[in-house]
């Protein structure tokens, strides 16, 4: 048995330290008549097989670079957060070979990064991370196979951990961070696995580990900053976006579409189904006409049995099929402000369900108006100011305002509470991974944080999304409320903030503040439930679905955050 997080490393100090480089331990406010803003640039090593350097190799080989901070006019540095990540995953296989005597297995798969910083006099910021476990293993049963009554194997492993330290020092802002060129990390990682337990043993460690290392630059302007534009998710819209459909055994997903448009007799509309794959971001496509007041519900695993996992969107158009458009040859999408939705998913193995609304995106021209403006058969995000505006823009921060203590896998409470977070990834699309900024706040204000990278989409369980909200990390810090939650004082309550960061393909293209959607999905026992979170503000940069390295068209190009 083993966990991905033991009791004792969420309780290290090592999983949160924050040290403050300055006279202040807090980020200074702006000075009256002046804006913050910020920035976050980051980079990367891995995933690789520590231990690196290797013997023989220059530390100038292992050295991650961002760039300084360049200020436009009227802008100021006032802090910069210094981010050192490192993660680890692999597998351990063992098998005792002893024929006289079985033995409790003690292992460790994991690895320390050490990260030098450009500041003068700043010791090396250190980040351990492990993956520990305990298997009793009995006398050798003949087989070398690393599994049976004498072998143990632990596939898929994945551990990671960060350190961050905050810079307010004048003096080091100007002299370090701001200015034209890159700041340097040299790096290095050490394989720290091993075992304890048994004497003679067969066994196998597979650690692949990768390093980052973020800036994010906190700001002062005298330009005031975009204006925060929200969007109403509740009304009707061309695009609807469905979080989630489950085609695995034992699970059903119904999926509802309604065209509201009640008032005119000739208002039917085409749509176009697209499901998204979870594991490859392969797509399949369906199409249906909708009368006026029409209502179409279909079982996902019905009308697309090929797909297991992932997300679909409908969007409205002109026709089922149009070939003279090389871009959109299975109709060309239009403005058809009228559609909503609903989703059901019904596990039936376990026998919970949850159901949530379609997220809406109203779309812009006039009404039956043809809507790729930029003819790229992409359904672009971009909002009503783009030069080609499409569909409304995507949140530019989710926020789900409560989460509850999560319970560690294989607890004696039998693991009940156990939350999920559905994540869609919409800017840069299929060949892009995505970087989710998770923040924070336990039942007394303070702030948590980690990153979080995934494919298109993903489910993780809320305690590997954000590891301090297991409920034994929460009671054990120093400022938990005690009286909180009021009526159930024995369970932790937080809130949590999710922003992307950054999104990389695997050739040229990074999208700094890439598009992201998210919703939470609450279990407690044998009960589930999920609302569509809040939002905060609205980001052009989403994208539905572009399949290139360079992201959007139609013509795509690196550095344009798209």
């Amino acid at each position: 048995m083993f966990s991905r997080r033991t009791l004792a490393h969420l309780l290290s100090p090592c999983a949160a330290l924050v040290i403050s480089v300055g006279a202040q331990a807090q980020i200074p406010s702006c000075p009256p008549g002046t804006f913050q803003g910020t920035n976050t640039v980051t980079d990367s090593f891995g995933p690789v097989t520590p231990t690196w350097p290797p013997p023989g190799q220059p530390q100038s080989n292992f050295v991650m670079r961002v760039p300084k901070f360049n200020p436009a006019p009227g802008q100021t540095l006032i802090a910069a957060e210094v981010t050192a990540s490192g993660s680890v995953s692999g597998s351990v296989q063992a098998e005792n070979q002893s024929n006289l005597s079985p033995c409790n297995l003690a292992w460790t798969l994991g690895s320390v990064f050490e990260i030098d910083t450009p500041i003068p006099g700043q010791p090396a910021i250190s980040v351990p991370e492990s993956i520990d476990g305990n298997d009793p293993l009995a006398v050798f049963d003949g087989a070398l196979d690393y599994d049976g009554p004498s072998g143990e194997q632990h596939l898929n492993l994945n551990g990671a951990s960060s350190n961050s330290i905050l810079i307010t020092d004048p003096a080091v802002l100007a002299s370090v961070f701001t200015g034209t060129g890159d700041l340097e990390f040299p790096h290095r990682a050490v394989d720290t696995s091993g075992h304890l337990g048994c004497g003679n043993l067969s066994v196998i460690f597979e650690n692949t580990s990768q390093v980052g290392i973020s800036v994010r630059y906190i700001y002062c302007s005298t330009t005031p900053p975009n204006e925060c534009e929200e969007v109403n998710r509740r009304q009707c819209g061309s695009l609807l976006l469905f979080p989630e459909y489950d085609n695995r055994a034992g699970d059903l997903t119904l999926v509802s579409v309604t065209n509201s448009c009640c008032d005119d007799p000739n208002g039917g509309t085409w749509i176009e189904v697209r499901f998204i794959e979870k594991d490859f971001c392969t797509e399949t496509n369906r199409s249906y006409f909708l009368t006026a007041c029409d209502t179409l519900s279909f079982l996902t695993s019905d009308v697309n049995p090929n797909g297991r996992q992932g997300y679909l969107y409908v969007y409205a158009k002109a026709e089922q099929f149009f070939p003279g458009d090389p871009n959109n040859t299975s109709g060309r999408p239009w403005v058809f402000n009228h559609l909503i939705g609903q989703e059901l998913i019904i596990n039936g193995i376990e026998h919970v369900d949850y159901s949530m609304n379609a997220v809406s995106f109203l779309g812009y021209g006039e009404e039956r108006s043809l809507n790729d403006d930029d003819n790229d058969g992409i359904r672009d995000l971009n909002g009503p100011n783009n030069a080609t505006p499409e569909y409304a823009g995507a949140p530019e921060e989710i926020l789900i305002p409560r989460f509850l203590g999560q319970d560690l896998p294989g607890q004696r409470r039998l693991d009940v509470y156990k939350s999920q977070v559905v994540l869609i990834a919409l800017s840069g699309g299929a060949q892009f991974r995505t970087i989710v900024d998770v923040l924070g706040y336990n039942d007394n204000e303070d702030p948590l944080s980690h990153q979080y990278e995934f494919g298109c989409w993903d489910k993780p369980y809320l305690r590997d999304l954000a590891p301090w909200s297991v409920e034994s990390f929460l009671e054990s810090m120093n400022t938990d409320d005690p009286d909180e939650i009021l009526g159930a004082s024995y369970r932790n309550a937080g809130w949590l903030r999710l922003d992307g960061l950054l999104a990389n393909s695997s050739g040229p293209e990074a999208i700094d503040n890439p598009a992201i959607y998210a919703v939470l999905i609450e279990r407690t026992g044998p009960y589930m439930a999920a609302d569509l979170p809040f939002e905060r503000c609205t980001q052009y940069n989403g994208d539905l679905l572009p399949l290139g390295i360079l992201g959007d068209g139609p013509n795509p190009v690196a550095g344009d955050d798209q």
